[in-house]
């Protein structure tokens, strides 16, 4: 999954989250839907669940969105 389908998978949740521009929140939300092998077993091994960082994303960004490309400045 590592190449164009994580970026498409990362661009749908930018699209959830109402950004235009895509960043590392994106991807690693997408991570969760990989069905690589070692992904699946470090999300497995380290009981990372999606819900959860969607949950801490939300919180830390409160109503602000990716509207440029240096979102954090």
């Amino acid at each position: 999954m590592f190449g164009s389908q994580l970026i498409n998978d990362a661009n749908s949740i930018k699209n959830e989250f109402s950004d235009d521009y895509l960043s590392i929140e994106h991807i690693i939300l997408a991570l969760f839907k990989n069905n690589d092998y070692i992904t699946r077993k470090f999300i497995k091994d380290f009981n990372l669940k999606e819900e959860n960082f969607k949950k801490y994303i939300k919180e830390l960004r409160g109503d602000k969105k990716v509207n440029n490309k240096n979102p954090e400045n």
